[in-house]
């Protein structure tokens, strides 16, 4: 069993808090994690960035520190450093997403405006809002990798509750093939 040395880590350094939701249906619970920023005060009022990376095909919820999710550390990463710019950043995984029971999964399939459905994280900040009053949600955003399913649905079907939505690449996708290549001649080396 090895300790992490957090030594080196910033003085006013904030763990993602996890935290336990109930979804729209009033009945099904959800988990999520709360990024805040550096040098966090609960006596100011913080916009709120719904960080979106699940899918009906991959849970991309941080499972603890750093590298133990779907892609190592930059989901987590991305998600502390948008805290770092003075969002409360959450993620959280709503019907539509995997590792649960198959009505879970299944919710809604086929459309994909519902894999990790959007009422559910609505309903989750709105909790969190409640829970927690320094998170201003007049002031929330969506924020999404370039998947299908994500950002853009939100802002489209729920243009009351988020006020913007930015989608992102973390990679150049002119390269991907490449990289692909030189990967598989890799692993298929005799």
């Amino acid at each position: 069993i090895e300790l992490a040395d957090t030594s080196m880590l910033p003085e006013d350094w904030q763990w993602p808090e996890p935290v336990k939701l109930v979804s729209a249906d009033d009945e099904t619970a959800i988990y999520g994690v709360v990024f805040r920023p550096p040098g966090f005060s609960p006596k100011q009022s913080y916009p709120i960035v719904d960080y979106d990376w699940s899918g009906r095909t991959g849970s991309c919820l941080p499972q603890g520190a750093f590298v133990n999710n779907l892609s190592g550390n930059e989901i987590y990463m991305s998600a502390q450093g948008l805290a770092a710019l003075g969002f409360i950043v959450v993620m959280i995984e709503g019907r539509g997403t995997p590792l649960r029971d198959n009505a879970f999964h299944f919710h809604h399939y086929g459309d994909p405006a519902f894999s990790n459905d959007f009422s559910d994280r609505i309903s989750g900040i709105k909790q969190l809002a409640q829970r927690y009053p320094y998170m201003d949600v007049e002031r929330v955003g969506i924020s999404s990798s370039e998947y299908l399913t994500n950002g853009i649905f939100g802002i489209f079907n729920h243009p009351d509750f988020y006020k913007v939505c930015v989608k992102h690449s973390h990679h150049d996708q002119r390269f991907v093939m490449a990289s692909m290549e030189e990967f598989l001649g890799i692993v298929n080396k005799d």
